[in-house]
């Protein structure tokens, strides 16, 4: 399945030296449902994050392999190529970003916040920044 086109940037990398509050937040928004993942990155992007979506677990690591590094990685658990657990465990082997995962059923993953769906624009927007922020996120207690 092809990846979707860049939304808005290609995450260029910011001089550590400049204050960028007017960059956006950069985020790598994995969702297989195009319809689902298309709304989450406008609703984002309305919020002021910068959005770059991929439809598939390998598309996403192919892209961070790439260099295209975001500031935290929101992925659905429940992927057509890749357990979420897998991608989980291959994004913190390899990549220093913080995730959110969204999911439809209870999961528990030690130190990343775990979302369950349906959630709020509201919550998604404060679990983004508390990942971003943190490094080490507390799982919400939900």
């Amino acid at each position: 399945m092809p990846s979707l086109p860049l939304r808005r940037s290609n995450f260029p990398s910011y001089p550590q030296s400049i204050d960028c509050y007017d960059c956006g937040v950069k985020v790598l928004l994995i969702e297989d449902d195009r319809d689902l993942c298309e709304a989450t990155a406008e609703l984002l992007e309305l919020e002021g994050f910068d959005v770059r979506m991929e439809l598939t677990a390998d598309s996403a690591l192919a892209t961070l392999a790439n260099g295209a590094l975001p500031d935290v990685v929101l992925m659905d658990y429940g992927l057509p190529d890749m357990t979420g657990g897998e991608l989980h465990e291959k994004l913190n082997e390899r990549f220093d970003v913080p995730v959110v995962v969204l999911s439809g059923h209870p999961i528990e993953l030690e130190g990343t916040i775990v979302l369950r769906k349906p959630v709020a624009i509201a919550e998604l927007i404060d679990a983004l920044n508390r990942a971003r922020r943190s490094g080490s996120p507390q799982q919400p207690q939900r």
